[in-house]
């Protein structure tokens, strides 16, 4: 039973090794993501910006002035691992912080991908709503 537990330890701790520790305050700016797209490829990130989440729509913007204008240098795609939490439902439009992976493409695998605002995206974590 110990080696079961020392190994389920194990386990977890190599998914953190080499991970920084980020706090919201250095969090990334969708932009920033975008220009840092091949040494941030694969890393867990922190992102601030404003979430749109509609049925057309899914993606994480510097600004709501970004948004409106459709500057996609300036936005993630957002994809949820699983469903997607009423968190994000009841952020929509609002400034957000997004914890995740980011992925320079995140169709390089293949799928169906709709509604994506740029090629690049978090496959995200969490949510955290900024009031």
């Amino acid at each position: 039973m110990k080696a079961l537990l020392l190994s389920a330890l194990v386990v977890m701790l190599c998914g953190c090794v080499g991970a920084p520790v980020v706090t919201n305050a250095e969090a990334l700016s969708p932009d920033e993501l975008n220009r840092r797209s091949t040494e941030l490829d694969g890393a867990g990130v922190v992102v601030r910006g404003y979430l749109v989440h509609e049925a057309e729509a899914s993606g994480l913007w510097d600004s709501k002035a970004a948004e409106e204008k459709g500057e996609v240098s300036k936005c993630v795609s957002l994809l949820y691992p699983d469903s997607i939490p009423q968190n994000v439902i009841r952020a929509n439009r609002k400034e957000v912080v997004v914890r995740g992976v980011f992925r320079k493409d995140v169709t390089a695998n293949g799928g169906l991908f709709l509604g994506l605002c740029n090629y690049s995206g978090v496959i995200v974590n969490s949510v955290d709503g900024q009031g």
